[in-house]
């Protein structure tokens, strides 16, 4: 799912992988007119689709300020790289990682979007 005031399906995500890039530069031109710091979150970082998200972001050059990357237990301490600088995964848990984040991209199985869905859309 994204979450940007709305929530949209990552499995409409994968039937038609233009709608990515889409959604992307659609959120990024609107957000251009805000004068605002732009947070965003990526849950399921170390997987195949959170590495796309991480591709498209950067291709794209989507306006983020601060870009947290979340992960299981097992991916959290992992590191990647996002526009030259060097972001570790942290673990996915019940607490306010998500106060002030703009804008969620999740792909983290059903079970697990369900579960945190409060989490990530508390704020």
């Amino acid at each position: 799912m994204i979450h940007f005031n709305r929530v949209i399906q990552v499995n409409t995500l994968f039937s038609q992988p233009i709608m990515l890039k889409s959604v992307i530069a659609n959120y990024s031109q609107s957000y251009l007119l805000r004068d605002n710091k732009m947070k965003g979150a990526i849950v399921g970082a170390s997987g195949a689709v959170g590495q796309e998200f991480l591709r498209v972001l950067d291709e794209r050059n989507f306006p983020l300020d601060e870009l947290i990357l979340f992960g299981s237990e097992r991916s959290a301490g992992s590191k990647y790289i996002f526009r030259g600088k060097e972001i570790e995964v942290k673990r996915l848990q019940h607490n306010d990682d998500f106060k002030d984040v703009n804008i969620a991209f999740v792909s983290a199985g059903t079970g697990i979007s369900k579960e945190f869905e409060k989490d990530i859309t508390r704020y």
